[in-house]
């Protein structure tokens, strides 16, 4: 199943700086979709959850500004 393209197009210009901006969590999923009983995914899940913790308040901030009403 495809659900979609990520298209790299650039470098960034300080990876570092990039890369402490990126708060992609892989173990957020949207509703109605789960994981499997996979002893060792189950396993990982909290690792997976790490850049959010380590975003730390810059990530709150980032979704209280998306929930805002344009």
């Amino acid at each position: 199943m495809v659900v979609g393209v990520l298209e790299c197009t650039r470098n960034p210009e300080n990876s570092h700086a990039a890369s402490e901006r990126a708060a992609f969590a892989s173990a957020h999923v949207v509703p109605g979709i789960s994981f499997s009983p996979d002893k060792v995914l189950q396993a990982r899940l909290p690792a997976h959850k790490t850049p959010k913790f380590r975003a730390g308040k810059r990530l709150r901030e980032a979704i209280k500004a998306l929930q805002r009403p344009c």
